[in-house]
């Protein structure tokens, strides 16, 4: 069963946009010239608006139109990070930790949309699938963020990807269309969930950049073309089975391992 553990929301958060149209207008001014800043303002407003009350379907729009800003800063932030030896300076560990911050930040928005999804919000009866792949990234994200910075992330982050995943095969939702408006093309939330477990087992702190730009592309490829399965058969000669366990908070492992 879908857990969603979230802070009630407090009628005193005051997020300098509350809808659409407000966020709309702030992003028409916001000011991307010092980096440092600008994720700092984003992080503070987004962790104010999932404290706001709102209705579900108008917090689900104000987070899709916050989404390419917000992949924009985040992935000029982390090329700061990329293969820098450990352990990291102070100012290059608060960088991570705000990175890590702003992903969780997105993931609490769109588990509220969830929750009032699974509360029976009809608003969002249609948008099951949307909420559970925006869940599925943001938490795929921040799982990673740890890993390409050479830190092992909280197993409860592995636990909620599973979580989610248990949830979305439980309402037969992962081979359902999701549109991506910053991606450029639809996915579902299988090939969502594979595409993080692959490419947090590709061991990303030991891969360049250019290498991490090559993972990218060619997992969007290869997801389309497997398949999660619940029983498997091997023939000699194969290459080693690869597992995970939806109860469990850890990422993708060797079948032998795992039944050792």
């Amino acid at each position: 069963m879908l857990t969603l553990p979230l802070d009630p929301t407090d009628d005193r958060a005051n997020p300098i946009f509350k809808d659409v149209a407000s966020c709309t207008a702030w992003l028409a001014q916001f000011q991307l010239t010092n980096l440092q800043r600008a994720h700092g303002q984003l992080l503070t407003q987004i962790n104010e608006l999932n404290r706001y009350p709102m209705a579900g379907l108008e917090r689900m729009n104000t987070l899709e139109l916050l989404r390419e800003t917000v992949g924009f800063i985040q992935e000029d932030m982390a090329k700061k990070l990329i293969a820098l030896p450990l352990p990291l300076s102070e100012s290059e560990l608060q960088t991570f930790v705000a990175i890590t911050q702003l992903w969780q930040a997105m993931v609490t928005g769109y588990q509220r949309c969830l929750q009032a999804f699974v509360a029976g919000d009809k608003k969002l009866a249609e948008q099951g699938a949307l909420l559970c792949d925006r869940c599925l990234q943001y938490t795929g994200l921040a799982i990673f963020e740890h890993l390409r910075a050479g830190y092992e992330c909280n197993p409860k982050l592995w636990y909620q990807l599973h979580d989610l995943y248990a949830f979305v095969e439980a309402e037969a939702l992962e081979g359902r269309a999701v549109g991506d408006a910053v991606l450029g093309h639809s996915s579902t939330c299988r090939n969502r969930y594979l595409k993080i477990l692959l490419a947090c087992y590709a061991r990303p702190a030991e891969l360049s950049r250019s290498q991490l730009q090559l993972l990218e592309r060619w997992l969007d490829v290869w997801s389309n073309d497997l398949r999660v399965e619940k029983t498997f058969s091997r023939s000699k000669g194969d290459a080693q089975p690869l597992a995970i366990d939806l109860a469990g908070k850890q990422g993708l492992q060797a079948v032998d391992s795992m039944a050792a």
